[in-house]
């Protein structure tokens, strides 16, 4: 078996051995990211910019222009938009709100949110 062959076997083995502790500490570096981002585009605690939820878990970012496939393409397809904005310095110009699933789902397939009409 050649150096490199054992190192992989190693590596792997470590991996497997150690699988539960690096999937959490994955988990939690996910969530700390997505809390500082959303914190960045709500001036603060995160909260959804049309009814006001703050769970955080039930948040997510919006393309104010509606380009958010667009945007998704260009930093690639299968990137974590989290991480790239995150790497990026959360830049101002990309034009993102936090929305709750609910209202994010209800804009992108209807082109507007039940809160606006009851707001009325």
């Amino acid at each position: 078996m050649t150096k490199t062959a054992k190192k992989r076997q190693s590596n792997r083995r470590w991996y497997l051995q150690n699988r539960e502790r690096i999937s959490e500490k994955a988990k939690e570096e996910r969530a700390k990211r997505k809390r500082c981002v959303l914190e960045h585009y709500s001036a603060g605690l995160p909260y959804c910019a049309c009814c006001g939820e703050t769970e955080i878990d039930f948040l997510t970012l919006d393309h104010l222009q509606g380009d958010g496939r667009a945007h998704r393409n260009e930093i690639g397809p299968d990137r974590d938009m989290y991480v790239w904005l995150d790497l990026n310095g959360l830049p101002s110009h990309v034009n993102l709100r936090v929305l709750c699933a609910n209202c994010h789902a209800s804009i992108s397939w209807y082109g507007y949110c039940p809160h606006e009409k009851m707001s009325e």
